[in-house]
């Protein structure tokens, strides 16, 4: 099905600027987007001090619901 009427060839340059625009901005905000990522993954990460030693299990081992475990 065809338009009635045609587009001009003025509204088809305004629209090809608008689509420009748009990606313009698309691809922008990707390279900033990109560049933030980037810069987080060269942070260097920090591990804190160990916590405390947890109390010690009972003695005899770990009993599964089938038997001994581990």
């Amino acid at each position: 099905q065809s338009l009635s009427p045609p587009p001009t060839f003025d509204q088809l340059i305004q629209l090809n600027k608008s689509v420009q625009s748009t990606l313009q901005g698309a691809v922008e905000t990707e390279i900033f987007l990109k560049a933030k990522l980037e810069a987080i993954l060269q942070e260097p990460t920090l591990t804190g001090p160990p916590g405390p030693t947890g109390p010690t299990g009972p003695a005899g081992g770990a009993t599964g619901a089938t038997g001994a475990t581990g």
